[in-house]
């Protein structure tokens, strides 16, 4: 039988996905990221299906969004609930994780056979008999009732700071874990020869905004505005999530804060990028061929840093629900190619179905991503599962032959600092969603082509004013074309979407 690729995954967290050197940065540097996007495939229009942390993470891994997979807020998986993980590994895979999984419950495995190093908690199993609570440091800038920092103190503590340790010790298990198996000169125990799924998941750059003390003095003075620093009218998307209140640089922070805050945030990508690059440089070490590979690279959301007067995630900006999204798999796709249709982070569980050569589950809420890379028999009704009629999971690409063969070289240098040049559009007229379902709100977004649409609603606050965005028109997100009558056809089918997703939470299909 011939053997499975072996696949790696790069997630980090919180980054937006225009902060970086292949998306057109001209300040950051990435060399890592570029060189994965010089010889793999972009998808500029990828989404979260929850831009907050635990179900973004969740619903990727399961391959469903909240509702289906019962993760709608700060919960996790349901113990043994089937992810892309768990998936390959029925079809001989050996599947490690190594850092930032982000699950909560028991079941701390993720679907992973192995997770030698990362964010393990298992929290107390047996039921509690006496309860300790912390007294709270007493700072009127934290969260009230929480040791959290608000999002003021995250931006007046910004600054120069340690590498966030959590993803040194991450890198250097993915390292040594890579040593032993492709190598092995310890005990002779390496098992290159099946296939591999590793996964390697950073913090950063999630805040705190501190960063090494040279790439804050590189990046200080190369900090510039948000072309929209104001902050929107909205009640939900005008306020910073800790506590809800407006944080418009020169306005309710000072200027210089603001950018110290932000040269922090793009130190802390830089970070990430270079241990992303250690471990690319381990499986070269080891003697592998990265051309063999299938490589990811995605976060789970963005993070505004200040752009719309709002930081941290939680809103349907481009700048908090859009990711970063490269596969670098030059043996099955073209190199250098830039996928602008619509599509989301839940559908990378059938994508990987498909390079694996592994049935794809029924009940997943998406089809492969490999749709969009080269002609293939789906359609704009039958390339993802819609609400409340999930239905069968269209074929695999794969086992059709679809995906496109690598035509010429690709790069053996990392970094370019430019875009892919090549472009294709698969189709305007698919529909992604993302959900924002905590702290009351019942949160629900619609995206089909440039149209982004937005119902909001919160338990006891009630409906709240829709949204829409045309980011063709209006790419800084600044007016609601909602009352527009030039939109009344598009916002029927819109509201229509979001109606059934309503209706779908409303039966309490997840818990929240």
């Amino acid at each position: 039988m011939k053997k499975r690729s072996n696949i790696l995954i790069l997630m980090s967290d919180e980054h937006r996905a225009d902060v970086a050197g292949f998306a057109g940065d001209p300040v950051v540097r990435t060399p890592t990221l570029d060189w994965l996007a010089q010889g793999g495939v972009t998808f500029t229009n990828a989404y979260t299906p929850s831009p907050i942390c635990v179900p973004a993470r969740q619903c990727i891994l399961a391959g469903q969004y909240p509702s289906t997979c019962q993760c709608e807020g700060w919960i996790g998986l349901p113990p043994g609930h089937l992810t892309y993980a768990s998936r390959l590994g029925q079809y001989g895979y050996r599947t490690a994780a190594f850092g930032k999984l982000h699950m909560i419950g028991p079941d701390q495995s993720g679907g992973f056979q192995s997770r030698p190093v990362g964010d393990v908690d298992f929290g107390q199993q047996q039921p509690v008999v006496e309860r300790w609570s912390a007294s709270l440091p007493k700072d009127e800038r934290n969260v009230p009732g929480m040791a959290k920092w608000s999002d003021r103190k995250e931006i007046e503590r910004a600054g120069p700071g340690p590498d966030n340790p959590h993803d040194v010790h991450s890198v250097e298990g993915a390292v040594d874990w890579i040593r032993e198996t492709f190598v092995g000169d310890r005990y002779d125990r390496h098992s290159g020869d099946r296939p591999q799924l590793l996964q390697v998941g950073l913090h950063d750059p999630h805040y705190p905004y501190q960063c090494d003390p040279d790439l804050f003095r590189y990046y200080l003075p190369r900090m510039k505005r948000f072309a929209h620093e104001e902050p929107h009218d909205h009640p939900f998307l005008g306020l910073s999530p800790w506590p809800p209140e407006p944080l418009q640089a020169g306005v309710h922070l000072a200027e210089r804060d603001v950018m110290r805050a932000r040269a922090a945030y793009y130190g802390k990508v830089e970070t990430m990028d270079r241990h992303f690059g250690k471990v690319l440089q381990a499986l070269r070490d080891a003697g592998e061929d990265l051309d063999e590979w299938i490589i990811v690279y995605l976060s789970d959301h963005g993070d505004q840093v200040g752009e719309h007067g709002v930081w941290e995630k939680q809103k349907f900006f481009e700048g908090s629900v859009r990711i970063p999204l490269v596969i670098r798999a030059p043996k099955f796709l073209s190199p250098g190619e830039t996928i602008t249709s619509n599509c989301n982070a839940v559908e990378l569980f059938a994508t990987l179905c498909d390079f694996a050569g592994v049935p794809v589950p029924e009940g997943l809420d998406g089809a492969s991503l490999c749709r969009h890379v080269e002609r293939s028999p789906y359609s704009s009704e039958t390339a993802a599962n819609q609400p409340g009629d999930l239905g069968e999971v269209p074929p695999s690409c794969g086992s059709q032959g679809a995906l496109k063969p690598p035509k010429g070289g690709t790069p053996t240098e990392e970094g370019s600092n430019s875009p892919p040049k090549k472009m294709r559009v698969f189709s305007g007229e698919e529909e992604i969603y993302s959900f924002f379902l905590q702290q009351g709100f019942r949160n629900i977004m619609v995206k089909r082509g440039n149209l982004k649409y937005q119902h909001y609603e919160h338990e006891e606050r009630g409906i709240l004013p829709e949204v829409l965005f045309d980011l063709e028109k209006d790419p800084g997100e600044t007016r609601n074309w909602v009352d527009d009558p030039a939109y009344a056809d598009s916002l029927k089918t819109l509201r229509a979407s979001a109606q059934k997703w309503r209706e779908r939470l409303a039966k309490g299909k997840g818990t929240g």
